[in-house]
């Protein structure tokens, strides 16, 4: 029985650091991505491609760096601080990076590759915790 819980200890002990790392690393790049949305003027990205909706890249800018890196990055300090709403952080991290890229494919039109990665680093995100929240019950 001991062996058992040790190789859960061990699986759930990498999929914490898989999920921090996921997170720190969209955190880091939501708030890198926001900046250059902000203060280089869209990163040469025409206007149009905000649909009307917004009339430069500031707000865009912000949303992506405060919001979405804001909690990326919060989720991942309330796991490595093993904070009791870590699950929901890093749930609410991973469903606002899905959020964030549908409504950027929905407003821009324009699809590109990075759009598919941090898709699939929100499903990462939402799949590591769920996983996590699982294993964890079961060694308790």
């Amino acid at each position: 029985m001991a062996k058992i819980l040790k190789k859960f200890y061990t699986l759930i002990m990498i999929m914490r650091k898989l999920l921090i790392f996921t997170e720190i690393f969209c955190g880091l790049t939501a708030f890198a991505g926001g900046a250059a949305l902000i203060f280089m003027n869209g990163l040469g990205m025409p206007i149009e491609w905000l649909g009307g909706i917004f009339n430069s890249y500031f707000w865009p800018g912000f949303i992506l760096a405060v919001v979405v890196g804001g909690v990326n990055l919060t989720a991942a300090a309330f796991l490595w601080k093993n904070y009791r709403l870590w699950a929901e952080a890093s749930a609410t991290a991973g469903f606002g990076l899905l959020i964030w890229i549908l409504t950027e494919l929905y407003i821009i039109g324009q699809p590109h590759w990075l759009q598919v990665f941090y898709f699939g680093a929100g499903i990462l995100i939402l799949v590591l915790t769920m996983q996590i929240m699982k294993r964890s019950e079961v060694g308790k």
